[in-house]
């Protein structure tokens, strides 16, 4: 089992909604993992479900096909 997510730190609500929807499509699946699967690093994965950085359309869509 990987760390436990921090809080939300998106800079509006529509950002940590994002991150929230994120995180439980998400929930189970080790960061490295999705690293390997999206080709995104951990700490990009890490500020997406934060909600610090807004993940690209093209990986919210990948995500969705999974």
């Amino acid at each position: 089992m990987g760390r436990p997510l921090g809080a939300l730190r998106g800079r509006t609500e529509s950002a940590n909604e994002l991150a929230v929807w994120l995180r439980k499509v998400t929930l189970g699946k080790a960061i490295r993992t999705l690293e390997e699967d999206f080709a995104y690093s951990t700490t990009s994965w890490s500020e997406f479900r934060s909600g610090s950085r807004l993940p690209s359309e093209d990986l919210l869509k990948a995500v969705v096909e999974r």
